[in-house]
């Protein structure tokens, strides 16, 4: 449709930003992806997969990614904009 805008998905450089800030984090933390994988209740290969950049996070996981890495979700987002522009 004209002047309809398509997602980027996965390779959109805001959401390779986000990764990269995730990712970042859980190094500062010491982490390891199966410790992040626990805090989650999810599988390590998720994690990974989300670091890959192969599995893109929805709303929700993404919050609950942020605050098992003791980040503030909302901060990452105006972050995230403000880097955009």
């Amino acid at each position: 449709m004209a002047g309809q805008r398509t997602t980027p998905g996965l390779r959109d450089d805001r959401y390779k930003g986000l990764l990269d800030r995730l990712k970042h984090r859980r190094a500062e933390l010491g982490i390891s992806q199966r410790e992040l994988g626990e805090r989650l209740h999810i599988h390590r290969q998720f994690v990974s997969r989300v670091e890959l950049g192969e599995r893109r996070l929805d709303v929700a996981e993404f919050v609950d990614f942020a605050q098992a890495l003791e980040l503030d979700p909302a901060a990452l987002v105006e972050e995230l904009m403000r880097t955009s522009r």
